[in-house]
């Protein structure tokens, strides 16, 4: 594959990336891609060279003399040129066909290869001429520039034409035209001046003095147009100029739009993102209301029997109607989940969700220039708005530990049942013991362990174990609970994460590595070379 073929590979590419993301046609590129593809596979080695000019100029009086004939038609006062005319050695209709040219003639003192075109003055005071020779300009292979030596910095030819063809330097010719007219101690002064106002236009050029009148320096001007379609370049190296040219006003069109070369950092970790996403859609709502519930179901398993009748009838999972609760609870506190929580985050904390999702789009765009930036924007926000509607299912689907129900729970209930039965059993028997000397009955002494009875420890003893346990249990559960809530969180973190990856990271990694593809290829273009 040559240069000018990876070339084009890469305008391709950078075309239809551009055309996606800044949606409008490039119509100079569809155009330059064209002229490129026809270039590349024409049979014809023709070299296209147009000689343009303002008004006044003598373009077809110079091109009748590097022609040898008067084919080009002149006037006395000023040029009648309406449409293009082109002189060639030999037949090249497919080459004209393309350049829709209509007028030719043929005259064997046009060098080999080589087919001059006279076009109308850039400055015509027809439109219609005007646009024809802007047209052709920008497809010929050859650009011989014709300057008045009275009006060489005309504004039309400078600002115009080239000021933005800095890249077209290997296939652009200037010429000073009746130089015959310029008292010869000026001539000096005169081409330094215009090569000056070339440079400071970034032109590095030679400027050539030419007579149309007298047939100063045409010879030299002829033989540079043979050198130059003889070599057969110049058709490849025009492209090549259009290309660069091309490249360097879209990099200038991004910076005008706040873009930059993109940089290298990866995407930064989303996962506080993804931590107030999950807090904006209420899951700092459920992840208490798990903990709760979780506390609740352990108290009522591990505190004293006798008083766990104490505290709330709902729990609290079952008050946000979140599905997974366990069917045997339910029933019992009369409660029955529902498709649908009733997990309702505040707006404060949705508004904080999206802000930072745009804070993160904002940082990760930063690159991009505003139009492409803005719709990345638009579609993160959007998707936002969608997800945070939709984390009501992840919090469905997540295990939020319903069914958490640790065996040490039931040992220590067995234990509480145990030591709550041994005070109930001192108490007893410390009571048969009081009513038996009140009723006036003998009844055995209780044993002794030390100077203790035996009842009095049972009651004591099993109060205060009962009272440590639930001590101990109260601790544990808490803990647990904090466990609990934080193995919530990272899951629901995690899932919301997968959400965001797929509608929101995805999308922007994606016009991310466009971007970067455009840039490169837009960078390739600019260093395009034969």
């Amino acid at each position: 594959m040559s240069k000018l073929d990876k070339a084009i590979a890469s305008l391709e590419s950078a075309v239809s990336v551009g055309e996606q993301h800044f949606h409008e046609t490039d119509e100079q590129a569809h155009s330059l891609l064209q002229r490129a593809r026809a270039r590349l596979s024409s049979t014809d080695d023709a070299t296209i060279a147009v000689f343009a000019g303002a008004t006044g100029s003598g373009k077809s009086s110079l091109v009748n003399a590097v022609v040898g004939e008067e084919v080009a038609r002149v006037a006395p006062t000023r040029p009648t040129t309406s449409s293009p005319l082109a002189i060639s050695s030999r037949d090249v209709g497919a080459s004209l066909d393309i350049l829709d040219i209509p007028h030719r003639y043929i005259s064997p003192a046009v060098p080999e290869n080589l087919v001059l075109v006279d076009l109308p003055d850039i400055d015509s005071t027809e439109e219609s001429n005007r646009r024809e020779a802007g047209r052709l300009i920008k497809q010929a292979d050859v650009l011989v520039w014709v300057l008045d030596p009275q009006k060489y910095a005309d504004a039309v030819i400078h600002e115009d034409y080239l000021r933005s063809m800095t890249e077209h330097v290997k296939v652009m010719l200037v010429v000073v035209n009746q130089i015959d007219k310029v008292p010869a101690a000026e001539r000096e002064g005169l081409l330094r001046d215009v090569t000056a106002l070339l440079a400071n236009e970034g032109l590095k050029l030679d400027v050539q003095p030419v007579s149309a009148a007298t047939g100063e320096g045409v010879a030299a001007l002829r033989e540079r147009l043979a050198d130059m379609a003889a070599k057969k370049r110049a058709a490849l190296e025009r492209v090549a100029a259009d290309m660069r040219t091309y490249a360097t006003g879209y990099q200038e069109r991004i910076a005008s739009e706040d873009g930059r070369a993109p940089s290298s950092r990866k995407l930064a970790d989303f996962t506080p993102v993804a931590t107030k996403i999950a807090k904006g859609a209420g899951a700092n709502i459920v992840v208490e209301a798990a903990g709760a519930s979780y506390i609740r179901r352990g108290k009522k398993s591990t505190r004293w029997p006798l008083i766990r009748w104490i505290g709330s009838k709902t729990d609290p999972l079952a008050r946000l109607h979140l599905t997974g609760l366990k069917k045997k609870e339910i029933s019992v506190e009369g409660e029955q989940a529902i498709g649908a929580s009733s997990v309702r985050a505040s707006a404060s904390a949705r508004s904080a969700a999206s802000a930072a999702v745009r804070r993160y789009t904002e940082e990760a765009s930063a690159d991009l220039p505003r139009s492409w930036r803005r719709d990345i924007l638009d579609d993160s926000q959007a998707h936002t708005d969608t997800l945070l509607d939709s984390c009501d299912q992840i919090i469905q689907q997540t295990d939020l530990g319903q069914e958490a129900h640790p065996v040490w729970w039931r040992l220590v209930n067995i234990l509480q049942w145990l030591f709550t039965f041994a005070a109930i059993a001192g108490l007893v028997w410390l009571l048969l013991i009081h009513f038996g000397e009140w009723l006036k009955i003998q009844l055995p002494d209780p044993p002794m362990i030390s100077i203790f009875p035996l009842p009095a420890l049972m009651l004591v003893g099993g109060l205060l174990l009962c009272l440590l346990l639930s001590l101990v249990s109260s601790a544990l559960i808490k803990r647990g609970a904090k466990r609990l809530r934080g193995r919530i969180t990272k899951d629901m973190t995690a899932s919301i994460t997968r959400e965001a990856r797929a509608h929101i990271l995805d999308p922007l990694e994606a016009s991310l590595k466009d971007y970067a593809k455009l840039w490169s290829d837009i960078s390739l273009l600019k260093k395009v070379q034969l």
